[in-house]
Order: C-alpha cells, then sequence, then structure tokens
C-alpha cells in the first residue's frame, strides 16, 4: 500500500478554523505547529497555530480577558459592601477601577494593608500582619494535638506562624518527624498519609463503590502482564493499524471491550497492539476517541484499521505531518 501524506491543505484549515467564527489571515499553511494570524469574532488579531487552535482549544487572549475582566468588574458600593461581609475587615479605599487594582484595608486587628479586591475574594489569608503575628505557644500545641499530630518543636523554635515546626503523627508515625507551620495546621493541613486518605477511597468525589479500585488490581496483576507482553510479542511490537514500533507508545487494545467481557480479558485474541495515537481517547481521531471505551468490537475495530489505512480516519500523527503509514499487508488485523 502507498503512503498516505499527512499534510493538511491551506483551504481544509482555513475551512476548519472558519467554522468556529475565526478568519484565517495568512496566505499560506505549512504544518501544524506553523505561527497562523488569525482574526476573532470581535475583530482582535493575534497569533496561534493550527495545532493548538484545533486541539487544545486556545483562542483570543484578549477576548479571554475581557471576560475575566467583566467577571471581576463591579461597582465601588458591592466590592465594599463584599468586603465588609468579612467579619472585621473594612475598606479604607474611597474608590474601585478594576480587580487588580491594590485597595486599602483594614483587617479585625487594626492592621492595614493593600490587597487587590480578585486575590481578597479567593483567599483565606488576608492580612499580611495577622498572617505572620505569633500567637500564645499553648495555642501552637493545641491546634497540633486537634489534628493528633506531637508537637516536638519547643516554645523557643517557634518565631511566626509561617514557622515550620517538627511534629510526629501519631496515626502515622512510621513517615518519622515531618515538619508543617502553625498557619497550615489551623486550615486542617499536615501529615501526607492524612491528607492521603481525606481524599482516597470513599472520601473521594470520584468515588463510585470501588470498581477502579479492582480494575487496578487486575492490570496490575502478573496474570495480566504477561498476557500483555505475548500480545506484544505476537504482534511483533508493531501497532496493527498504523506500523508504530517505537516501543514506548505501545499499548494493547481489547477488542471486546475490558469492562463488559470480564471473560475475555486474558485471552490472547482478544488483544491487538495500536500505538497510542490510534488507541488512546486523549488522542483526536483514535479509535477510542471515536468509538468511545464501552461496548467496543471487532466490527468497529475493522471499521477504524479500514479507515486508517484508505485515509478516511487520519491520526493525529499522520495529521500532523511526523508520521507516515508503512506498507501493512502483512500486519495482523482482526
Amino acid at each position: 500500500m502507498t503512503s498516505l501524506s499527512a499534510r493538511l491543505s491551506y483551504d481544509f484549515v482555513k475551512r476548519e478554523i472558519e467554522k468556529t467564527g475565526y478568519i484565517l489571515l495568512s496566505t499560506e499553511y505549512i504544518n501544524g505547529k506553523q505561527k497562523l494570524k488569525l482574526e476573532c469574532p470581535n475583530g482582535h488579531e493575534y497569533i496561534n497555530c493550527y495545532r493548538n487552535f484545533i486541539y487544545s482549544g486556545n483562542r483570543c487572549a484578549t477576548c479571554v480577558n475581557i471576560s475575566l475582566n467583566e467577571r471581576y468588574s463591579h461597582s465601588y458600593d458591592h466590592v465594599k459592601n463584599k468586603i465588609e461581609e468579612v467579619e472585621g475587615y473594612k475598606l479604607i479605599s474611597d474608590s474601585y477601577v478594576n480587580s487588580n487594582e491594590k485597595l486599602e484595608i483594614r483587617c479585625p486587628n487594626g492592621h492595614l494593608f493593600f490587597m487587590p479586591y480578585k486575590r481578597f475574594v479567593n483567599c483565606d489569608n488576608r492580612c499580611p500582619y495577622c498572617q505572620n503575628k505569633k500567637v500564645m505557644f499553648d495555642d501552637v500545641v493545641n491546634a497540633f494535638e486537634s489534628q493528633d499530630f506531637y508537637l516536638l518543636s519547643k516554645d523557643s523554635d517557634y518565631k511566626a506562624n509561617t514557622t515550620k515546626l517538627a511534629f510526629v503523627c501519631n496515626q502515622h508515625s512510621e513517615l518519622g518527624i515531618q515538619h508543617i507551620d502553625y498557619a497550615h495546621v489551623k486550615r486542617g493541613q499536615g501529615c501526607f498519609l492524612c491528607y492521603k486518605e481525606k481524599i482516597s477511597g470513599e472520601n473521594s468525589i470520584l468515588w463510585k463503590g470501588g470498581v477502579s479500585s479492582k480494575n487496578n488490581l487486575i492490570r496490575g496483576s502478573m496474570e495480566y502482564r504477561r498476557w500483555r507482553t505475548e500480545v506484544f510479542k505476537r504482534d511483533v511490537y508493531t501497532c496493527q493499524c498504523c506500523g508504530n514500533s517505537i516501543s514506548d507508545k505501545l499499548q494493547v487494545h481489547h477488542i471486546d471491550n475490558f469492562a463488559e467481557h470480564a471473560e475475555k480479558r486474558l485471552i490472547h485474541d482478544n488483544g491487538i497492539t495500536l500505538c497510542g495515537y490510534c488507541h488512546n481517547p486523549m488522542h483526536r481521531n483514535s479509535f477510542h476517541y471515536i468509538y468511545g471505551t464501552r461496548n467496543n468490537n471487532s466490527i468497529q475495530l475493522q471499521e477504524y484499521i479500514h479507515n486508517v489505512i484508505t485515509g478516511i480516519v487520519v491520526p493525529i500523527h499522520i495529521l500532523e505531518g511526523g508520521y507516515k503509514i508503512i506498507n501493512i499487508d502483512n500486519l495482523y488485523n482482526k
């Protein structure tokens, strides 16, 4: 089979860009990394490459900045009310221009400091003087004990709220001595493993009943790794779609997919070698990008390989000019 050229035509690139309402001002196109001159729907001219425009979604920076400024574009009274809603804080400045302008503010302890409105509403540590102000060492000890930490540092070691103090977590003493400052302990931070437990397993917002853990155990098992290696060997460490043989890009695809066909997960004939560009759903025009990751089957695979060979579907590594399909007449084909 003859090689398939990866270069896109100028007319194709122009058409794809103008579908989004943008105008291509450059008069020639070389490859996906070439800097092109574009005009956004609001008339702003800027430079971007086709790859970032199409695949990364990079758009007009001027429009993005205008949108962010509008988000924080408020009246003086609105800003004053928002700042003074935080107990004890008072706005001293008598005007407001935008969210990046530094405003003079007084904290509950009477300290005067300057801070942009955007930062004030998006952070917990507002007054820089209070953040570093020392408290009684007994309060520091109590804060560590409330997190079940044993504080090793002494009163003489504590200089400010941001001073790193030595402690041992009573729940994870195997980690030995750790260090953290009082300000972070007050925010509920501290031991690495305690934090990991708070966001892992059933505590994670992505928890789905432990399904992922079971699947990861299977994929990490010796049997699964042996099955994967045997499929690679059978396919001569070569992508059975485009002929890519770069070892660190190769993956094994389940023809009848992993989730719905547990009985076929370790059957050799249910595996086929594909490169990441032809397989990974993160890459445009890959198998899983087109067909998803559920209810996959051999008909979809045959259709995908045929479409890549005939040029109906062009994976990203071919599309961007860095790779050409090799002669695949002798490659394994389901």
